[in-house]
């Protein structure tokens, strides 16, 4: 499958192709040191060889991955990304964009997505699914934007990949 990247990405490993480079993946498990994600590259990626997996090792467990990226008031973005999960009931999925300041407090939600469970389609049958947002404006005083992935606690792991965040206007 060719997939064709917006130009202008401002997510860097938007295919997690060098593995969790340039993601912060925050600890969800409060009795053990690990994150409950992982790379996966068992031939199922949306593009490239690589995907992450989000509720790995813990799959009644949350996961989470972000990233924060520069960006400047007053402008809007778009997020895109794609998502499939494991099983068919896998476990819902939340993408937000998060306005931070130039000392990276948080001062806005920009744009939130929550992809119910129920909606996400097979990885072993190809059911990939694009998901897009736009974000509101970045308002006064931004310095960057974090854009997390949050899992909620499921029955199965899920894959993101391809995530594109670009700026629209």
């Amino acid at each position: 499958m060719i997939v064709s990247i917006p130009e202008g990405n401002l997510i860097k490993n938007p295919g997690f192709e060098l593995g969790l480079a340039f993601w912060q993946t925050p600890l969800t498990l409060t009795s053990t040191i690990t994150q409950n994600v992982r790379i996966a590259d068992a031939g199922l990626a949306h593009s490239g060889l690589a995907m992450l997996g989000l509720g790995s090792l813990y799959p009644k467990q949350p996961a989470m991955v972000f990233q924060e990226v520069e960006v400047c008031s007053g402008k809007y973005f778009e997020l895109d990304f794609s998502v499939a999960g494991l099983c068919a009931c896998a476990a819902p999925l939340q993408a937000t964009v998060q306005w931070l300041d130039a000392r990276g407090n948080e001062i806005g939600l920009g744009v939130s997505i929550l992809i119910p469970a129920a909606t996400i389609g097979l990885v072993t049958e190809g059911g990939w699914t694009l998901h897009s947002g736009i974000t509101d404006q970045a308002p006064v005083g931004t310095g960057s934007a974090r854009i997390s992935f949050t899992r909620g606690s499921g029955l199965a792991e899920i894959f993101l990949d391809d995530v594109h965040f670009f700026q629209v206007g």
